[in-house]
């Protein structure tokens, strides 16, 4: 079953707390701050790409904090809410 991890935070403690539990069919969404890992070349951005599962991030964050990123997949908050209900488990990291 997947599961849906929800990052809010950039700290390098939830960051590493939460890698070894995403699974290759699991969805981390990153909201508030942690949206910032979106942006194109971040040392964030690198870090997750190791992750193996599927990285979103709340569109609501990205144009809050003027993150853009064409290659980064970006969510509405009525798919947020569709990806909780989906989900077999929710995770917040902060």
């Amino acid at each position: 079953m997947s599961q849906l991890h929800i990052l809010g935070t950039l700290s390098p403690n939830a960051i590493d707390d939460m890698l070894p539990m995403v699974n290759a069919d699991d969805t981390l969404l990153l909201i508030d701050d942690a949206a910032y890992a979106a942006m194109t070349g971040s040392s964030n951005q690198q870090r997750l790409d190791n992750i193996p599962g599927h990285i979103v991030a709340l569109e609501e964050a990205c144009v809050t904090r003027g993150i853009t990123n064409p290659g980064f997949k970006t969510i509405s908050m009525p798919e947020f809410v569709a990806l909780s209900l989906d989900a077999h488990h929710v995770l917040n990291w902060f």
